[in-house]
């Protein structure tokens, strides 16, 4: 039975005080099944409390992978993996696709409910199955599942006709123990991928950026460690926002990730939102209300704060 919240929503004539951003659920999804990747101690810090990441966790558990949560910090440990995922919170939760990268990584085979979730456009997952194939596996996609199985492992360099995030994320995961390099053109570079990457490096694969190429050189066993989730971009976005479309307003935004925000800031500054850093924290003030501006005309990739 889904749980649902209801949210009561009263007028108030300006916003103030102080917000603290959460863990990035982009990121935590993931690296929760990076964790996977290894027979050891995975500890897993800054995890958002929300229900997709609540529902990735209790798939793991019906697998009867070992997950001890205390607040926002949680512990995995995969001693054995099943290769049947049928649990119908698959079908609830995009994110559960990189189920697929991470056990077929240490597994020859793989059965899984077709991962659903959000309908944000038309989101096929057709990008990542065809890297399985070209690393060596066969793919059988019947109505509500996905049966992958193992041909024989190759090397070959991937490349996307567009650049994707989950595919990107999902050869990673595969990748990580395979011991001759993997190259990866037209990845997705964005932070989560990124911190992903830092998570992989930690438990002994190789992993380089090299003119918008991703190399990995993974190892057969990877270690346990601790890793710390990013914030949460897109939450901390949405407050500035938020708080600058309301003359008088003043928040503080704690934790908000500054290096992931400066086209969102320099756009809001454009729009008349008074931003600034004050310490670490980052301070949004309502002006006269926002204006409109043509995004066409600015450079997105300038570092402005």
């Amino acid at each position: 039975m889904v749980k649902c919240m209801i949210l009561k929503v009263s007028k108030s004539s300006v916003l103030s005080g102080d917000i603290y951003i959460s863990g990035s659920k982009n990121a935590a999804m993931p690296c929760i099944c990076a964790a996977l990747l290894t027979k050891q101690k995975v500890i897993l810090e800054n995890i958002p409390d929300i229900i997709d990441v609540n529902n990735l966790l209790t798939i793991i558990k019906q697998q009867g992978i070992k997950v001890k949560k205390k607040n926002n910090t949680i512990t995995i440990q995969a001693k054995r993996l099943k290769t049947r995922v049928l649990s119908d919170l698959v079908e609830t939760l995009r994110g559960s696709y990189y189920l697929m990268g991470s056990i077929l990584s240490r597994k020859n085979k793989l059965k899984i409910k077709y991962p659903g979730g959000c309908n944000i456009g038309a989101r096929p997952i057709d990008y990542h199955l065809e890297a399985f194939k070209e690393l060596g596996f066969n793919v059988l996609e019947e109505e509500n599942k996905i049966t992958i199985k193992e041909i024989k492992r190759v090397n070959k360099d991937i490349t996307f006709p567009k650049i994707s995030l989950g595919a990107t994320i999902n050869v990673l995961l595969l990748a990580s123990t395979y011991t001759n390099e993997v190259k990866i053109t037209n990845p997705s570079l964005e932070p989560e991928v990124l911190c992903l990457i830092d998570m992989l490096k930690k438990m002994g694969v190789s992993i380089n950026i090299i003119d918008k190429q991703i190399i990995i050189k993974g190892v057969k066993r990877l270690r346990g460690t601790t890793h710390k989730i990013i914030y949460d971009r897109i939450e901390a976005g949405s407050y500035i926002y938020l708080a600058g479309a309301i003359q008088k307003s003043k928040v503080y935004i704690h934790n908000a990730p500054i290096d992931h925000l400066q086209t969102v800031i320099m756009v809001a500054r454009k729009m008349g939102i008074i931003v600034y850093k004050k310490d670490d924290i980052l301070v949004v003030e309502g002006n006269k209300g926002i204006k409109k501006i043509n995004l066409l005309i600015f450079n997105l990739n300038k570092k402005i704060l």
